[in-house]
């Protein structure tokens, strides 16, 4: 579930830290499951 925070300048919503954090670890997920190079793993997370 993505919580919306309001954005720069209060132009709308927007994402937290912990949002994007979620992402990037996602995406780290993702590309272990594709066997990418372990360093651009690592990059990805925490």
């Amino acid at each position: 579930m993505i919580r919306h925070a309001r954005g720069a300048a209060g132009r709308g919503p927007g994402l937290t830290n912990e949002d994007i954090a979620d992402v990037l670890e996602r995406v780290g997920d993702l590309l272990e499951v594709q066997d990418s190079n372990p360093f651009r793993v690592r990059a990805y997370r925490g």
